[in-house]
């Protein structure tokens, strides 16, 4: 409910340039995983960590693949369905409760799979890695985003370590791991990494910062203004009224926090540049 309101149906951030709209950088980012996939009609595809399915959405209509999304988190999979049926996809896509670290489906069943910066939230990459290649037809194409710190994020650092764990906890992840971790951990689980690059990197220099919208402002859309103190305040109070009068489940209040603290790390690491949220492979299952 939360991320939906705050961030739309996709639950991921992009790289923005300055004439683009917050939704248009969505897409954007979403339609380069798809190329980068090669997706394309009568493509049987999976979907891994889908949150309520918009990205999936998305990469449907763009491509015409028939994709499946994997969620272990009942709510989000029944919210994912109606949106589906909303947008008329229900014959060709679908989505499944379940967990990606042990995916009850078949070996050999997928042309390509994608997880977008979802698979920080597994207890090791490989348990993920090894179950995407185990129901990938063999050579098929994996893709990612990955949240991972950058070659930029010094251990010996208290400033980095405290934004790092803020990241960590406020977004409910058993720890955050070095870029350095992902390749190995594809090797490792039977895969050829083709390509790998943080695109979140602003090489151009014309980028927004990836991290903009989590600062707040007064001049940006409503959604943003829950990031600024005074809006903070306001939430904050707000959602306690709810919660003491019921309109609101008893827990709303430490959730919000959780997920505001998980912000504040996010834009510390940010400015810092010792944490990205896009660190893109392509993978090949061998």
């Amino acid at each position: 409910m939360f991320y939906e309101w705050a961030w739309g149906p996709s639950f991921h951030f992009a790289p923005r340039k300055s004439y683009e709209t917050f939704q248009g950088a969505i897409l954007r980012h979403e339609f380069r995983l798809a190329d980068r996939l090669r997706l394309k009609e009568g493509m049987k595809v999976l979907d891994i960590g889908c949150g309520i399915g918009g990205p999936l959405i998305n990469i449907a209509k763009n491509t015409g693949a028939s994709i499946t999304g994997l969620n272990n988190n009942a709510y989000q999979v029944s919210r994912a369905n109606t949106l589906l049926k909303e947008n008329g996809l229900d014959k060709t896509c679908n989505f499944v409760k379940g967990d990606f670290c042990k995916m009850d489906l078949k070996d050999s069943t997928y042309d390509a799979c994608y997880a977008i910066e979802s698979t920080c939230h597994a207890p090791k990459r490989e348990i993920v890695y090894k179950e995407a290649c185990r129901v990938l037809k063999p050579g098929g194409l994996f893709g990612s985003y990955e949240w991972v710190t950058t070659e930029k994020h010094d251990p010996q650092n208290k400033v980095h370590v405290q934004a790092a764990e803020n990241v960590r906890y406020g977004n409910g992840l058993p720890s955050c791991v070095s870029y350095s971790v992902i390749p190995e951990a594809l090797k490792a689980s039977g895969f050829e990494l083709l390509e790998y690059e943080d695109f979140f990197a602003n090489k151009s220099g014309e980028d927004l910062s990836w991290y903009q919208d989590l600062e707040g402002s007064y001049w940006r859309p409503f959604s943003t203004f829950q990031f600024l103190p005074l809006g903070k305040f306001i939430y904050f109070h707000t959602l306690t009224f709810f919660e003491k009068i019921g309109l609101a489940p008893l827990g709303t209040c430490k959730v919000s926090q959780m997920l505001h603290n998980g912000a504040d790390g996010l834009v510390a690491c940010g400015k810092m540049g010792t944490f990205t949220p896009g660190y893109f492979f392509l993978a090949r299952k061998i």
